[in-house]
């Protein structure tokens, strides 16, 4: 929760730049990148930020971990959520899934929720 004159989301920025500090890093410091996106949730973010940071976070951890299975469930909550938000249209998770994941056994649970996005943004427009 932000104090007194922050700007509302002055905390998300500062866990953002700390976890892609970590994540840059030589070595990459990928637990540490992984904690600072996860402690995002103990705020309570607005929905947009949710949805961005379970994106964030499934990418790391299936380019940088063997957990495909937390990754994949990372992703999903983006979807859920980044679907639940009115003014967010959420193709740009899986326009960057499709492109990141195409290589993968998720070829077919990207291209479905690509064409759910597709038809989501026709709505939106």
């Amino acid at each position: 929760m932000a104090s007194g004159g922050e700007a509302p989301e002055s905390w998300y920025l500062a866990l953002l730049g700390f976890a892609e500090h970590f994540r840059t890093s030589s070595p990459p410091k990928i637990r540490l990148c992984v904690h600072c996106l996860q402690a995002v949730f103990q705020f309570k973010p607005p929905q947009r930020v949710e949805a961005r940071t379970h994106l964030q976070l499934g990418s790391v951890l299936y380019h940088h971990t063997k957990n495909s299975e937390l990754a994949r469930n990372h992703l999903e909550k983006a979807w859920l959520v980044s679907q639940q938000v009115s003014f967010f249209c959420p193709l740009f998770l899986f326009t960057a899934m499709g492109d990141r994941f195409k290589k993968t056994s998720w070829r077919l649970m990207v291209t479905c929720q690509i064409t759910s996005g597709v038809d989501i943004f026709g709505r939106c427009i």
